[in-house]
């Protein structure tokens, strides 16, 4: 599952990973998050 934290205005939003084996299940983070994460510099700006 992919999922997102903070407002898209905030320069600290981001997207993160999470894996379950079922989809009720308990749900792990990917270690390495954040997989995407807004480049501060276009906090807010539509591009």
């Amino acid at each position: 599952m992919a999922y997102s934290g903070n407002s898209f205005e905030s320069p600290f939003y981001g997207v993160g990973c999470a894996t379950a084996t079922d989809i009720i299940g308990k749900w792990t983070k990917y270690d390495e998050n954040l997989i995407l994460q807004n480049p501060g510099a276009f906090a807010g700006r539509r591009v």
